[in-house]
């Protein structure tokens, strides 16, 4: 890894000099504290004589060098929101002005109104900001279908499995808090909440050291909408469409505010029929001969998400708030009648014929309490402290039939079983945190975290309602205890006028213990995982970053425990309780110039998870579970960028790639396996008359591996 180190920090080597001059640089921002991007920042003189100007970027950030030191005044204008000067005295070769605040304001020009609106897509050096309610094409879906269309992310309905940049465990947050799901009922979960409901979405390749050390592939935080604007407001929707089948929905959001106390809440539902049929071909060379197979499985489905919340929230003092919030959503997924049927050839074919019938629910209950209070102790310094009750149901009976048919379409073999799968979740979060600005332009962050979970999984296997079928396979109970204790310091800070660096290091201790039918198991890691980041200021809205961090992806509940059938009975998607933990180092370097964005990184995994079927002899079953491969390096890359054409047409290209290297263990042999990589996203943005906006979008994705057998 020492080369790669080398060839990066080569590229930092460049123009590291310190000017002697003063610079003055901000931040625009709305009174919600939403960045205003592409305003005028114009110096003036004493005697009001023009002196310099500057545009701010996309971020709202703003830098203006070279300037003398003394009396001069800022002009500050942008579309949408009211003009303001503000006189400053500079006399400091660094002279930050932090946020700026602007009111907006209508204009109106020939009885057309513009205001001012959020670009939809923004990069930071850890993260790209997504705002959804900029998008058209946002409308009327969900949170996963959202994903779906984000630049850098992957959500493969396969395998229930999100990938940001081509990693895996990527860990999911909405407004800050973890969601404790995975696989499935993680999709099924994105599914259940409506795109009107999210105000935006941040893709976060590098977390800072106050998100917990899980999850090599980075987090997601979706921010859901909230108002806190004063007297009684709301919204309500409604939605309906026809796929191959119908669907339709709505939704009410509302918030009553007073002096010192904001009352917010909603509620919604989603209904879709819809199909989620699918083909597998499959041609595979065994010693004694060839077994092809056509698979194709007719699944109609219906799915019904509910959900709604209610929170409140006081001001305690001026300097002191409290929120207190719950919710509930369920998720109903069904398969009135779905049926596979599998067709086979080859010299060693038992049927030609195999066909699964089958009933199936899946049913997911979440229950949320949320605490939160904060207090200002100084103007620089800051205290918080959560509380978090969160809960899972999930109930999945299915009822199958399975037989199987000679060459002549006569039934040779049948018989039907019974599955059920419970699963109640629980989990609790506790976490303090103070932050403070020790000195200009330094800050620091320190927290506590404490988290709790405990899991309990009964599957069954029956015959026709008899007793339970291989019992401790098909058929078993597993407990899953969990604790985890963190503490960690963040900083953020100039070293000069060109340089700032920020980072942290997160200490964790990770305590599991997890009990089946068959054997047990109890695992202890303490460690620290540091982040750290120098950015070089080159130029006007030019920059350079230098990135390290260490991550940890723990193997999750389905990983470890069993599951049920998938397909068909001669297949057992399985977990896997002696998987373990992987390490992740990746080192980036990436170069921006206003809205332009570029990176390159490298990433070592020393036992990453993944998929490897294995053949269980005595059974004569396929089992698909996850296991540690035994090393793993990626080179990757990405680069973002917009255009304009004309003053109502905006176009936006995102371009990702990587190049993976695996080694595996099959069979006792160790194998390598190369994997390139490519996904390239085009948005074109029209803003036309009258509020109204159009997008067109698209995507290309070449293959990518998915399991080795």
């Amino acid at each position: 890894m020492l080369r790669e180190i080398g060839s990066l920090l080569i590229v930092m080597s460049f123009q590291f000099y310190v000017s002697g001059q003063s610079t003055v640089y901000g931040r625009l921002i709305d009174a919600e504290g939403v960045a205003i991007p592409f305003a005028n920042v114009v110096v003036h003189d004493p005697d009001d004589s023009f002196v310099a100007g500057e545009l701010a970027d996309e971020n709202g950030n703003f830098t203006i060098p070279n300037l003398e030191k003394g009396i001069c005044s800022l002009y500050i204008s942008s579309i949408g929101y009211a003009s303001k000067t503000i006189p400053i005295d500079i006399q400091e070769e660094q002279f930050d002005l932090d946020n700026i605040v602007l009111d907006q304001q209508g204009i109106t020009l020939d009885q057309l109104t513009i205001s001012g609106q959020k670009v939809p897509f923004s990069r930071k050096v850890d993260r790209t900001i997504i705002n959804v309610s900029s998008l058209p094409t946002a409308a009327g879906s969900n949170i996963l279908e959202l994903l779906e269309k984000s630049p850098t992310v992957r959500a493969e309905r396969v395998t229930n499995q999100l990938t940001l940049m081509g990693r895996t465990n990527v860990k999911v947050f909405v407004n800050g808090k973890q969601i404790r799901l995975e696989g499935a009922d993680l999709f099924q979960y994105l599914s259940s909440i409506p795109s009107n409901q999210v105000e935006s979405l941040e893709l976060i390749h590098n977390p800072p050291a106050s998100y917990d050390a899980e999850g090599t592939g980075g987090v997601i935080d979706i921010t859901l909408k909230r108002s806190d604007s004063k007297g009684f407001n709301g919204q309500f929707s409604i939605n309906a469409g026809y796929g191959e089948r119908p669907k339709y929905g709505g939704a009410v959001l509302f918030n009553y505010g007073l002096d010192a106390i904001n009352i917010y809440g909603d509620a919604s539902t989603n209904q879709d029929y819809t199909f989620q049929n699918s083909r597998i071909l499959s041609d595979i060379q065994f010693d004694a001969g060839v077994l092809q197979s056509d698979q194709f499985s007719y699944r109609p489905a219906y799915i019904a998400n509910y959900s709604s919340k209610l929170g409140v929230t006081f001001d305690i003092t001026e300097a002191s708030s409290l929120d207190i919030f719950g919710s509930f959503a369920r998720r109903h997924w069904a398969l009135d009648h779905s049926k596979t049927e599998t067709f086979y050839t080859g010299s060693i074919s038992p049927f030609p014929i195999d066909v699964l019938e089958g009933c199936e629910l899946n049913q997911t209950d979440q229950s949320n309490f949320s605490f939160h209070t904060s207090h200002k102790i100084t103007n620089a310094t800051s205290l918080s402290f959560d509380y978090d009750y969160i809960n899972f149901d999930i109930e999945n009976p299915t009822d199958y039939i399975w037989q199987q048919f000679n060459k002549e379409n006569e039934l040779q073999n049948e018989s039907s079983f019974h599955t059920m799968k419970e699963t109640p979740f629980d989990f609790h979060v506790f976490k303090m945190d103070i932050s403070s600005e020790v000195f200009e332009n330094w800050e620091i962050e320190v927290g506590a975290k404490a988290s709790v979970a405990e899991i309990l999984n009964s599957m069954t296997l029956s015959n026709n309602g008899a007793d339970p079928i291989l019992e401790n396979l098909f058929s078993d109970q597993t407990h899953l205890e969990e604790k985890i204790y963190a503490g960690y310091l963040t900083f953020e800070g100039s070293l000069t006028t060109k340089y700032t660096i920020s980072g942290g290091v997160r200490y964790e201790d990770y305590d599991l213990i997890l009990v089946n039918g068959l054997e047990g198991v109890q695992r202890r890691i303490s460690r620290p995982f540091p982040t750290f980041t120098i950015s070089r200021q080159i130029g006007e809205n030019i920059a350079l970053n230098l990135s390290y961090r260490e991550r940890i992806s723990r193997p999750g509940f389905q990983d470890l425990a069993p599951a049920f059938f998938f397909l068909n009975p001669n297949t057992l998607l399985t977990g896997n309780i002696q998987i373990l933990p992987n390490l992740n180092r990746t080192l980036e370097c990436s170069f921006t110039k206003g809205a332009w964005f570029s990176k390159v990184y490298f990433s070592h995994d020393n036992a990453p998870i993944a998929g490897i079927p294995q053949r269980n002899q005595e059974s004569s079953l396929l089992l698909l579970l996850g296991a540690n491969f035994e090393d793993r390096k990626q080179y990757g890359f990405s680069l973002g960028f917009p255009y304009s054409f004309t003053s109502f047409w905006e176009s936006r290209y995102s371009i990702d790639g990587f190049w993976r290297r695996d080694e595996l263990k099959v069979e006792k042999e160790i194998m390598t396996l190369s994997n390139p990589f490519v996904s390239i996203d085009i948005s074109q943005i029209f803003s036309l008359k009258k509020d109204w906006s159009l997008e067109a979008s698209g995507r290309y994705i070449s293959n990518g591996y998915a399991g080795t057998l």
